[in-house]
């Protein structure tokens, strides 16, 4: 798991490293001209990050009953398996 959240904080860091050059540019149509792309990869990082207090309270293994996120990562939490400041 670790593994996937060094690959994730990577990629995070890509999109920093582009948003900071796509402001830099003075033609913003040209700055804007892969906005699709762009909103694409930042919506699959907000997901992966949205997804690790679940991965982590899968590991603690919340049971199955807790099918939905909210309920799963409430009761994480309350077991104080996750925090939400660490993931």
């Amino acid at each position: 798991m670790a593994d996937l959240a060094s690959q994730l904080d990577t990629t995070r860091h890509r999109l920093t490293v582009v948003t900071t050059t796509m402001s830099a540019q003075e033609d913003v149509e040209a700055a804007l001209a892969n906005s699709a792309v762009y909103l694409e990869a930042f919506g699959h990082i907000v997901i992966g990050f949205l997804g690790r207090p679940l991965a982590f309270a899968a590991r603690c293994r919340i049971p199955n009953e807790v099918r939905s996120y909210r309920a799963a990562l409430a009761r994480a939490l309350s077991i104080g398996c996750v925090s939400l400041l660490s993931a």
